[in-house]
């Protein structure tokens, strides 16, 4: 799942668009000049970023006009430089080693700016203890926290989003639990910034869980399934709660479908017992008594074929005689024997 679904549309995550701008002018790779040649062994990609590096960098307070304190401009600065490398390079160069050699190029590219006094007071922080996967992670702590108002918003309002957000939350308060052991109790050289980053060590109140109104879906269901507009309303103030793993939307629709099932289970169940009940009764009447001496002359009465000429009377009259017959015999059998 891609994080940026939460974070498209907030205009403090597309502070980084300005910083992704290309450089028409190419007036700032003159500082990058001397990599170029590095660049090229392992990216073509490289040499052009390092363009935009150095121009972002010495534009600094133009590029990112959304903040007014230099520090979280600087911020910006390096969440987006580490994130560029790393979808710049992660794909083909898998080494520790070699990505380390390549941030140190960007390093020594910040010290000739500096060294012009360009720099805005915002240095490029590099430490190989702090490798390109940790940066990630904790850019994605701070995009989550940066735009929490935002997300909150979409969650509220979005079913679907509603939906991915438990495993987003679980991966950010994930990073946060390793932020806070890393940045806020002891000094650790894998905490993003040397200048210190401890500004949500006691902050937790984006980790809460939030709740999502559901959809207009819900409600046409209801209508094609011929609701009232009345139960149509209320079915649209429901609200779902959710949680870090969704356990209980999962729980409730299990438990749901297991009464379904037992439901239908126990209806066969009892329509099958009334049929072995009927069954034997069925089989002693026709058996043992003289309804079964009616059904069985009912059904050879049809296989008689009776002749044109016969008469009617004397036929009815056989039946008669044959039903007496069979009432009062019904259930003796008489044996003589002459003496």
């Amino acid at each position: 799942m891609s994080i940026e679904i939460f974070l498209k549309g907030s205009s403090k995550y597309k502070l980084y668009d300005n910083l992704n701008k290309p450089d028409e002018s190419k007036s700032y790779c003159k500082y990058c000049l001397s990599k170029k040649s590095i660049f090229s062994k392992f990216s073509e990609n490289l040499n052009e970023l390092c363009c935009l590096f150095a121009r972002n960098l010495i534009e600094l307070n133009t590029k990112i006009q959304g903040e007014d304190e230099n520090n979280e401009r600087c911020r910006y600065f390096n969440f987006w430089i580490n994130d560029q490398l790393k979808k710049k390079i992660s794909a083909t160069i898998k080494n520790s080693t070699h990505r380390n050699y390549i941030r140190l190029q960007f390093l020594q590219v910040f010290f000739k700016i500096k060294s012009h006094s360009l720099h805005n007071d915002c240095s490029y922080e590099y430490d190989q203890n702090v490798d390109l996967d940790l940066w990630e992670k904790w850019k994605n702590l701070y995009d989550f926290i940066n735009n929490y108002n935002h997300i909150k918003n979409l969650v509220i309002h979005d079913y679907n989003l509603c939906q991915k957000y438990p495993s987003y939350l679980s991966y950010i308060e994930e990073v946060y639990n390793n932020y806070k052991n890393e940045c806020c109790n002891t000094v650790s050289r894998k905490c993003p910034f040397s200048s210190g980053f401890k500004d949500w060590c006691n902050q937790k109140d984006f980790l809460n869980i939030l709740t999502c109104a559901k959809t207009n879906a819900v409600s046409e269901t209801f209508t094609h399934e011929g609701r009232n507009e009345g139960s149509m309303e209320q079915q649209g103030t429901g609200i779902t709660y959710i949680a870090k793993n969704s356990q209980l939307e999962r729980s409730f629709s299990e438990s749901g479908e297991t009464l379904t099932t037992k439901s239908d289970y126990y209806s066969k169940l009892g329509i099958g017992f009334s049929f072995l009940t009927i069954l034997p009764t069925f089989f002693y009447l026709y058996k043992f008594t003289t309804f079964g001496n009616w059904i069985r002359f009912k059904v050879l009465k049809h296989n008689i074929n009776i002749k044109p000429g016969e008469d009617a009377n004397t036929l009815m009259t056989q039946e008669l005689n044959n039903e007496d017959e069979n009432i009062y015999n019904d259930g003796y059998n008489i044996t003589y024997h002459p003496s």
